[in-house]
């Protein structure tokens, strides 16, 4: 659970205990420090844009949410979703997020090897037929003409494994 500004860093207030866990930083490593924020940790090319569509989302719903990658003290990467809202002042101005982050590293691991997966043959790691027809399909115009294909099949590799052993037929 965090409480950050609505400044330009948006500068952390409160972090809980769970930051420590989390990133590897004691909250007050990072409460109140614009040379270390949250920022600092997001492992994104430029943290800031993705401030500022956090700051028009609050303005217009009063929450907001994202999944992003940040970078812990000791250097492992881990997978995050933030979800927060809007608090606001006596005057209806907004004066602070407040909100969660969960980690999330073990879902999106598990995603990308299923993408993997959906592409690539598990024993092998080569592309599979799947890939072989979106890529067909995304050579079908005249922009990539001349194109050629070559299609090659393999008769016989359950004889060559039965008879010189799987890692020949691996290896072919």
């Amino acid at each position: 659970a965090y409480r950050c500004g609505f400044d330009d860093g948006l500068t952390m207030e409160y972090l809980s205990e769970g930051c420590l866990e989390l990133t590897g930083y004691r909250s007050e490593e990072l409460i109140g420090r614009s040379d270390s924020n949250f920022e600092t940790i997001m492992e994104l090319e430029d943290p800031k844009e993705m401030y500022g569509s956090w700051r028009d989302t609050v303005r217009d719903t009063g929450t907001y949410m994202g999944e992003y990658p940040i970078r812990t003290k000791q250097g492992k990467r881990k997978w995050v979703y933030g979800k927060g809202q809007a608090v606001t002042g006596p005057d209806g101005q907004i004066t602070a997020l407040e909100g969660l982050i969960i980690d999330i590293t073990e879902r999106k691991e598990k995603e990308e090897r299923i993408l993997y997966l959906n592409t690539h043959d598990a024993l092998t790691g080569l592309f599979n037929r799947i890939y072989f027809d979106d890529a067909r399909e995304s050579l079908a115009g005249p922009e990539v003409l001349p194109l050629s294909y070559i299609v090659a099949d393999i008769n016989g590799l359950k004889l060559i494994n039965a008879v010189i052993g799987y890692a020949a037929g691996s290896q072919l």
